[in-house]
């Protein structure tokens, strides 16, 4: 797998997560901070059916949590609802001037989210194994070469060319790029190519080719001309 592929799979994980991670977050923080006051009940109704309720509750929080008095609503437990009912108040934990990130004593969490970045996880777990066995499941040996000339934009499959001179040419699609290097996928062969003054206007995820020597053959080719 290649490097642009792990770092796609982080954050697009990373950008999933987010929103229940920033909600955990706000709810501890609440939890550590808040201060427990009575929220004025508003109204009081059952949204769901007889056999399966769904006790929802309306109110008010103090001018101190809440300067413009807005109405919040939040999905509570019978015994909660039927106190909240009775007394017309209910248990609320705040943050002053937070009225958004309250949480209400007997508050009934929904599973939806949870469930839904586990599912999403899920698919790039497998997504991600994927990409790893198409890639043969393994760690790829990368090759180095010196280019001798421009890495040029090309068509067609990987190939590797050996030249008479002792250079060779590759083409292949561009991983990685930038002023220094130049990294190709070559089917299941990985080259990475030192620039060494060369230009490698070359795009990512495009073909391109390059004529190159082998690091490891500090001579290379004799005439001049081939540079």
């Amino acid at each position: 797998m290649s490097r642009s592929s792990i770092v796609l799979i982080l954050v697009v994980v990373a950008l999933v997560n987010m929103p229940l991670v920033l909600a955990t977050w706000t709810r501890s923080s609440v939890e550590r901070n808040g201060v427990e006051v009575q929220a004025e009940i508003n109204e009081t109704k059952n949204l769901g059916t007889s056999r399966e309720p769904s006790w929802w509750l309306s109110y008010t929080l103090p001018e101190s949590i809440d300067p413009e008095q807005a109405r919040w609503s939040a999905e509570v437990d019978a015994a909660t609802y039927e106190e909240a009912e009775r007394d017309g108040t209910v248990a609320v934990t705040a943050v002053e001037g937070e009225p958004e990130s309250a949480i209400v004593a007997g508050e009934v969490r929904s599973s939806t989210a949870l469930v839904g970045t586990l599912v999403a996880d899920a698919v790039m777990l497998a997504w991600g194994s994927l990409l790893w066995r198409s890639r043969g499941g393994r760690v790829r040996e990368v090759m180095t070469l010196e280019a001798l000339e421009d890495v040029a934009p090309a068509v067609g499959g990987g190939s590797w060319e050996d030249l008479v001179d002792g250079t060779v040419r590759v083409r292949g699609v561009v991983l990685e790029a930038d002023q220094h290097e130049v990294l190709l996928e070559l089917g299941d062969r990985l080259v990475r190519v030192v620039l060494d003054g060369h230009a490698g206007a070359v795009d990512v995820q495009q073909g391109a080719q390059v004529r190159a020597r082998r690091a490891n053959n500090p001579n290379g080719p004799t005439n001049p001309a081939t540079r």
